[in-house]
C-alpha cells in the first residue's frame, strides 16, 4: 500500500554540508570584496597623484610664460619713465623699449597708450597702427583702478587679424600719481589651446583656465560657446577663499559630468586652472576586474551548489530493500501427466531416486 509519508531531501548531515558551503562562499566574497575595495581606493589615490602632478606642471608653465611677459610690460614702463630714452629717436627708443619676449609665437605686439586709449608706441612698427583700445575691459579697468596691478582682460577677437586674445596690461601713472595711460600686451588663446591639449586626460577629462572672477579663459576639450563665459563652479572658488590649491570630487557646471578636480591659483596671478578626472575612466579598469570576478564567482557558485545538491540528495535518499537469501513460498502443485506417473511409479518400485540412486532400506 502506498504511505503518505514525506520525502526527505536533506538530512541533518546534508543541512551541514549546505551551512558549509554557504559559509564557505561567504568567507570568499568578503575576501574578494576586501581586496575590491582596496583596489578601487588604489585607483583613486593614483588618479589625484595624476592630476595633482598634471596641475603642478601647467601652474608652472603659465606662471612662467606670462610672468615673462609681464617683466617685458614693466620694462617698457619703467623705460618711459626715463627722459634719456624719451629723446631718444624714434627708433631707437623702440629698440629700447621693447625686447624681443614680444616676438614669441603667440604673443601679440606691445602697445603703449594714452590717456585717451590711442596708440603712441608699437613694438611692431615706427609707426603706430591707427587703432583706439578705450572701449577694451583692460584699458577701463587701469583707468578705474590704480592699485590693480597685472590686469588679464577677457577674450575678445584682434582687431588685426581676428584671432581670439587676451590682453595683459599695466598702469602708467604721471608724477603725481593720475592716470596717463597703459601698456598692454595680448596673448593668443591658442597659446592655451596648444598646451592643454598635450595632456592625456582620458575620453571625458577636462583642464580650465579661469581668471579669478570665473570667467572661462580657456578649456579642453575646447568650445567656441564656453570661452568669455562666468561659470565660477561654487566647489571650487569657495574653497579658494581659504586655500591656494585643493581636490574636490563633484559635478561640472560646465557639461555635468562628474570629475576630480585639482585646482589651483598660478602664482600670484589672478589666475585660476583646474585638471580633472572623469569618475567614470578613473574606475574603468576597475569595473572591469569587478565584471570578470563576478563572472567567475557566479560560475563557482553555480558548480558548488549543483554538485552540493546532489551529493545531498544521494545521502539522504533511502537505500534500497535487498531481498531474502530465502523465502517460504506457496508452492502449487500441479496434477501431473499419465506418463509422468508411471515413470514415478516405476523408479519407486525400482527402489531408486528419480537421479538412479538406490535407496538404503532402514536395515541395510
Amino acid at each position: 500500500m502506498p504511505t503518505n509519508r514525506p520525502i526527505k531531501i536533506f538530512g541533518a548531515s546534508s543541512f551541514w554540508f549546505a551551512a558549509l558551503l554557504v559559509v564557505s562562499l561567504g568567507l570568499v566574497c568578503i575576501v574578494v570584496g576586501t581586496l575590491l575595495s582596496s583596489a578601487r581606493t588604489l585607483e583613486l589615490k593614483r588618479a589625484s597623484t595624476e592630476v595633482a602632478n598634471i596641475s603642478a606642471v601647467l601652474t608652472q608653465d603659465l606662471d612662467r610664460n606670462i610672468e615673462l611677459y609681464d617683466l617685458s610690460i614693466q620694462g617698457v614702463i619703467d623705460g618711459l619713465a626715463n627722459e634719456t630714452v624719451m629723446a631718444a629717436t624714434p627708433e631707437l627708443r623702440r629698440l629700447i623699449l621693447f625686447d624681443r619676449a614680444a616676438t614669441a609665437h603667440y604673443l601679440g605686439a606691445l602697445l603703449v597708450l594714452d590717456a585717451a586709449g590711442n596708440v603712441v608706441s608699437d613694438s611692431a612698427s615706427i609707426t603706430p597702427r591707427p587703432y583706439n583700445y578705450a572701449d577694451r575691459d583692460y584699458f577701463k579697468v587701469q583707468a578705474e583702478r590704480p592699485d590693480v596691478g597685472l590686469y588679464i582682460g577677457k577674450p575678445v577677437a584682434s582687431r588685426t587679424d581676428g584671432k581670439m586674445i587676451i590682453g595683459l596690461s599695466r598702469r602708467i601713472n604721471k608724477p603725481d600719481g593720475s592716470f596717463d595711460g597703459i601698456v598692454v600686451g595680448t596673448l593668443q588663446l591658442d597659446y592655451f589651446r596648444a598646451l592643454f591639449s598635450q595632456m592625456k586626460l582620458g575620453r571625458s577629462g577636462a583642464v580650465t583656465l579661469f581668471r579669478d572672477d570665473g570667467m572661462v579663459i580657456m578649456r579642453e576639450p575646447f568650445d567656441a560657446a564656453q570661452i568669455g563665459r562666468i561659470a565660477k563652479p561654487p566647489m571650487i572658488f569657495k574653497r579658494l577663499e581659504t586655500t591656494r590649491e585643493g581636490e574636490v570630487q563633484a559635478k561640472s557646471v560646465i557639461d555635468g559630468v562628474e570629475r576630480l578636480f585639482h585646482f589651483a591659483r598660478v602664482g600670484a596671478l589672478p589666475l585660476v586652472q583646474d585638471v580633472a578626472l572623469s569618475v567614470e575612466d578613473i574606475y574603468a579598469d576597475w569595473w572591469r576586474k569587478v565584471y570578470a570576478i563576478s563572472a567567475v564567482l557566479l560560475v563557482c557558485c553555480g558548480i558548488v551548489f549543483r554538485s552540493g545538491w546532489r551529493c545531498g540528495a544521494n545521502c539522504c535518499a533511502e537505500p534500497k530493500r535487498k531481498p531474502p537469501l530465502f523465502s517460504l513460498r506457496r508452492r502449487t502443485v500441479l496434477p501431473a501427466s499419465p506418463t509422468a506417473a508411471a515413470s514415478t511409479r516405476s523408479w519407486i518400485g525400482s527402489g531408486r531416486t528419480p537421479c538412479g540412486i538406490r535407496r538404503r532400506s532402514p536395515c541395510s
